[in-house]
């Protein structure tokens, strides 16, 4: 039986979604939501709807650091959300046309003990592909470096 002070984590934890940026509209944010929740990492594959969701009560990562970002999320919503990784809808993501967003996938860098780094690992991700990466990362099948090259 766990008892330990964190929540077990399970691959049901959602995974955290911040906007930083105030030019990712509304509708950019649902249309990306949805390919979230109707993503398939391969035909039989299910989707996982709500699996990355708005972190509740984020506006201040507007235009923060994504090491701060990164960090904070740690801190705070360990009891709500998967610690790694995140997902970021940032400047960029606002800025291409509809159909050919990126996203931000933010997860740690880990040493050779496998022990955190204090920089993040950012990769800029096609929203399909975010999903099935997700949870390669949550359940530690793969570390950010071996997505990266995936």
């Amino acid at each position: 039986m766990y008892t330990g002070i964190f929540p077990k984590r399970t691959m049901s934890q959602n995974i955290g979604l911040y906007i930083t940026s105030s030019q990712v509209t509304p509708n950019k944010h649902q249309n990306l939501q949805q390919i979230f929740d109707t993503a398939k990492d391969f035909p039989e594959s299910k989707p996982k709807p709500d699996y990355v969701r708005l972190v509740p009560d984020s506006q201040w990562a507007e235009n923060a650091s994504i090491t701060e970002i990164f960090a904070r999320h740690r801190r705070e919503q360990i009891r709500n959300f998967s610690a790694k990784p995140i997902v970021i809808l940032d400047e960029r993501t606002a800025e291409e046309k509809e159909g050919e967003e990126t996203v931000l996938l933010v997860g740690p860098d880990v040493d050779e003990n496998g022990d955190w780094r204090d920089e993040p690992v950012v990769l800029r991700f096609d929203p399909h592909r975010v999903p099935g990466a997700a949870i390669n990362v949550q359940l530690s099948n793969q570390s950010m470096k071996e997505v990266r090259r995936t």
